[in-house]
């Protein structure tokens, strides 16, 4: 998978420049920068975490949501840098 699902914008990673050197990034975007669009491996993990708050007892739902919520807003981050 090298382009967005949704909008078909190129997904960054092992790139070259003019200068022929090639650079990758330490850890896959986990969003479209044109879009916004959750990449497939992001929705995974999200879907990952949501399951283990779930599983993890004494928590309410309030509190399932937040940490569901927290992932979210860790992984739009990373999409940042």
């Amino acid at each position: 998978m090298n382009s967005c699902d949704k909008c078909g914008y190129k997904i960054r990673g092992d790139e070259g420049n003019d200068f022929g050197i090639i650079y990758s990034l330490d850890v896959a975007p986990a969003y479209c920068r044109n879009c916004g669009n959750a990449y497939p491996w992001t929705e995974e993990a999200l879907k990952a975490a949501k399951e283990l708050a779930d599983e993890i007892d004494g928590l309410t739902s309030d509190e399932k949501e937040l940490l569901t919520q927290l992932c979210l807003a860790t992984s739009r981050l990373t999409c940042l840098i």
